[in-house]
C-alpha cells in the first residue's frame, strides 16, 4: 500500500531533508560516511535529503541524533499549549488552593 502524502506534509518532510543534509555538510560528512555512521546505505542518505516519506522512522531518530538536530524534532508532536487554558488551569487551582482548609 502507497502512502498519500498531502503537500503540507510533503513540505515538511522536504524541509527536514534540507535540513538533514545542511548539518551533515558543515559536520564535514559525505553521505557515504554519515550512512556507514547510522548504519544505513549512501541510497537511503540521498533519499532522506531528497524525499524521506519513505525513509524509516528510526533512521531519521539516529541522524537526528548524530547531527545535534533531535532536540529540534523532539516537540514534533506535541500540541502548543493554549495560553488562555492555561491561564483558567492556573487560576482554578490557585482558587482550590485558596479554598482549602488548613489544620492546626
Amino acid at each position: 500500500m502507497k502512502l498519500k502524502l498531502a503537500v503540507e506534509e510533503q513540505k515538511i518532510i522536504q524541509r527536514m531533508g534540507l535540513a538533514l543534509r545542511a548539518a551533515r555538510i558543515e559536520a564535514g560528512q559525505t553521505q557515504d560516511e554519515f550512512a556507514a555512521r547510522i548504519g544505513v546505505s549512501r541510497w537511503t542518505v540521498a533519499a532522506m535529503e531528497r524525499d524521506g516519506s519513505k525513509v524509516s522512522l528510526g533512521a531519521w531518530l539516529k541522524a537526528g541524533t548524530l547531527l545535534d538536530l533531535l532536540n529540534t524534532w523532539d516537540n514534533v508532536f506535541q500540541k502548543e499549549d493554549d495560553p488562555f487554558a492555561r491561564y483558567d488551569r492556573e487560576q482554578a487551582q490557585q482558587q482550590t488552593l485558596l479554598k482549602t482548609r488548613v489544620r492546626k
